[in-house]
């Protein structure tokens, strides 16, 4: 049973629907360019602060850490060659999270900055199975397909070697 730590004085998580193992909780975003400024990510940083009670780290990738919170760890873009909102390819290299050993246990949540995060998201983790896991469009008003996916928000473990070497026109 992994021993994930609820904060606040609360008790051991006793029974967790996820996969079996869990040693750690990554929350990452991407920062890119200046479309959104660290403001977003230092919002975003303390959204989840405020609304994940399960012990967990905050990254963000970007090629500029200038005025993230001093709580932010920063992980500096590797790959130039994905530009704006590609950059986000970056966070499925496993490299990222460590030798890839230990990290099958790792958890990485992914949020996109433009995401307000007004509620409890502690089941986004505890129901995790351990599979690639992101959003369906169908219950997002804005979006214009039925039966799709959106990126806004994924999770997965830590080395999940999936392959970024795609071609950028």
């Amino acid at each position: 049973m992994p021993n994930i730590q609820r904060l606040k004085g609360a008790d051991v998580v006793k029974r967790a629907t996820y996969e079996e193992g869990v040693t750690e909780i990554q929350v990452v975003c991407v920062k890119y360019g200046t479309k959104y400024g660290a403001d977003y990510v230092n919002n975003l940083y303390r959204g989840v602060k405020r609304n994940l009670s399960l012990e967990h780290s905050f990254s963000c990738f970007t090629e500029n850490p200038e005025g993230l919170d001093q709580n932010v760890n920063v992980i500096h873009l590797k790959n130039d060659k994905w530009k704006g909102w590609w950059s986000k390819v970056n966070i499925f290299d496993g490299s990222n999270y460590g030798s890839g050993k230990d990290e099958i246990n790792k958890i990485i949540l992914y949020i996109d900055l433009d995401m307000i995060i007004s509620g409890n998201i502690d089941n986004l983790i505890l129901n995790f199975q351990g599979k690639f896991t992101t959003m369906s469009t169908n219950d997002i008003f804005c979006e214009q397909t039925q039966d799709g996916y959106n990126s806004s928000i994924m999770l997965f473990n830590a080395y999940t070697n999936i392959k970024t070497d795609i071609k950028q026109k």
